[in-house]
């Protein structure tokens, strides 16, 4: 049994090409969190929708994996390899003997020291769980500071913006023109067609 720990874009694509190689063993795909592969780039945008279906996000329908033969396992956390023994340990105590193993668990998001205990609603964006909570938070008229100006920040203060949600970044954007925009600065989507009169729309979505 192929081990695929990391339910992401790169743990599914990975399960994918062995099937499109011909490999006809057995496949486990390991996540923590309780959905199944999803896209995140999403998180900043179109998750931060009241009115976007989730499943949206989901890289594959679920009949996919059946039809494939790739098994998931969801929810369960590894927390130990035994490389010697070939033997992940899950966070719920099962145990799980693999042939080979790869690890495609990505990187955590990095925290504000003391954020947690500053009493004001604190989120990253990195998984579904915190585009949900960051979504509950973020009502047209609350101030939203967004620490971070490069494309997920910028995503996430338009689309605050859209909704009349005053917001501010804590770094202006670089200036672009109204032909530039689109190509160089990858957020303007079909919600935000028009430059405005400072420059362009993600410009003045990031100002106070």
């Amino acid at each position: 049994m192929i081990c695929i720990v990391g339910a992401g874009l790169a743990g599914d694509s990975a399960a994918a090409a062995l099937r499109a190689e011909g490999y006809g063993g057995r496949i486990l795909l390991i996540g923590d969190e309780a959905e199944p592969p999803y896209d995140r780039p999403p998180l900043s945008k179109e998750a931060l929708f009241d009115d976007v279906p989730e499943d949206r996000l989901f890289l594959r329908a679920e009949s996919w994996y059946e039809e494939q033969g790739i098994e998931l396992k969801l929810g369960d956390a590894v927390v130990a390899i035994d490389r010697d023994a070939h033997r992940l340990t899950l966070a719920s105590g099962e145990t799980l003997d693999y042939e080979k193993l790869l690890l495609a668990t990505g990187t955590r998001a990095r925290s504000l020291p003391g954020a947690d205990s500053s009493g004001v609603p604190t989120f990253v964006v990195r998984t579904l769980a915190d585009a949900r909570g960051l979504r509950a938070q973020l009502a047209p008229g609350r101030r939203v500071a967004v620490i971070g100006a490069g494309v997920i920040g910028l995503e996430v203060a338009a689309v605050r913006s859209s909704a009349a949600a005053r917001s501010t970044s804590s770094r202006w954007p670089i200036a672009c023109s109204a032909a530039s925009c689109r190509q160089r600065c990858r957020i303007i989507w079909p919600t935000f067609t028009a430059p405005t009169a400072r420059g362009c729309i993600c410009r003045s979505a990031a100002s106070p």
